[in-house]
């Protein structure tokens, strides 16, 4: 362990070094690209995020008007069959009377039809 600090030590001083002996000119050129490098890392995560801004507000919208849609057509789905589970109700309280008139109606119904089928020029 010990010598694994020591050598992480020489490397830090040879580094420290090596890095006073750079000239002036060029440590001033290298801090003015890091400087650069630096705004333009800025510059760049900004358009992101004016980007992903502009997504989530999209999705913002989106999203309900979707799901409003959605609901939209269950409700009516949920209606729909909601009417035919009524019918089904109220026929399954019809007594034998009322089963008769039923089938009456249906029969006229059905003999109307037929009839207009014969005789197009007799429907209203």
């Amino acid at each position: 362990m010990r010598e694994k600090n020591d050598l992480q030590s020489q490397i830090k001083r040879a580094l420290d070094e090596s890095e006073n002996s750079i000239p002036d000119s060029v440590q001033s050129k290298l801090a003015q690209a890091r400087a650069h490098a630096l705004r333009e890392k800025d510059h760049k995560s900004k358009s992101w995020t004016k980007e992903w801004m502009a997504v989530a507000a999209c999705i913002t919208l989106i999203v309900p008007i979707w799901l409003g849609l959605q609901t939209d057509q269950q409700d009516l789905d949920s209606i729909a069959s909601n009417d035919g589970l009524d019918l089904m109700v109220s026929f399954a309280e019809l007594d034998e009377e009322e089963w008769e008139l039923v089938d009456d109606l249906e029969f006229a119904l059905w003999l109307t039809e037929q009839s207009e089928l014969a005789d197009p020029s007799q429907s209203s």
